[in-house]
């Protein structure tokens, strides 16, 4: 039988800061403890024993104990991919904690790689259960858009509530393609308990590009041309 010591020490962050609250147990044993706000922990341990580092966050480390009596270990925050995220009315949250009907799109995708007139008709056949209808051939003219059907009431408009980093714009017809960062769509009546009752109809969120502190300036220009009116007159 090994003979059991008393084994301490430090556990910090690869930058030197002392973690608390570190659980600190002995491989396949019922024995454990936690850090001190220094760092500092002890545990009665054999020679044979492997010692683990364990704590939200980092990477769980072992350690054998051997002929030491004082260990001292840094542990390394664990890299993890991040949920897929929706923009709500709230801030952002996790696909998987909201409840409403939600949809989302890729701007990049979707708008960046076909020729589109305006950001209206880019969404036109992308998310399902929005409907854009484009009444005429008119240049410049609205897109109809429905998410919860075209016929609301018999005087009340059943326009979607349109909104451009939380401010609400008339028309989508406003907003650049090549400034949109990303889309969210809010489907369900739930909806109105965040916006009001504007929200009946559903919420079409448009959040826009921010500039970066650490790349260059680029510039980037598009240029359509149309004409209203025929080239040559038909009588």
């Amino acid at each position: 039988m090994a003979q059991a010591n008393i084994v301490s020490g430090f556990v910090k962050t690869a930058e030197g800061v002392p973690l608390m609250g570190v659980t600190v147990s002995v491989k396949n044993t019922n024995r454990a403890t936690l850090t001190e706000s220094s760092g500092y922990f002890s545990i009665s341990a054999s020679s044979e024993e492997t010692l683990e580092f364990s704590s939200v966050g980092y990477t769980t480390q072992s350690v054998l104990v051997g002929d030491s009596k004082e260990i001292s270990i840094s542990l390394l925050a664990k890299e993890s991919d991040m949920d897929e995220v929706v923009v709500v009315g709230y801030g952002t949250q996790k696909r998987s904690n909201v409840t409403g009907a939600v949809a989302s799109i890729d701007v990049e995708k979707t708008l960046g790689s076909r020729p589109i007139a305006d950001a209206g008709r880019g969404l036109q056949g992308v998310i399902p259960g929005l409907s854009v209808r484009i009444p005429s051939g008119e240049v410049g003219s609205d897109p109809l858009m429905r998410i919860r059907g075209f016929v609301g009431s018999i005087e009340g408009s059943s326009q979607p509530l349109i909104l451009v980093n939380n401010v609400e714009v008339p028309s989508i017809q406003m907003i650049n393609p090549n400034d949109i960062e990303s889309v969210s769509i809010l489907k369900d009546a739930s909806a109105s308990s965040i916006y009001g009752a504007k929200a009946a109809f559903g919420v079409i969120l448009i959040t826009t590009k921010r500039g970066a502190k650490t790349d260059g300036v680029n510039l980037t220009y598009s240029n359509n041309l149309s004409w209203q009116n025929p080239a040559k007159k038909l009588k």
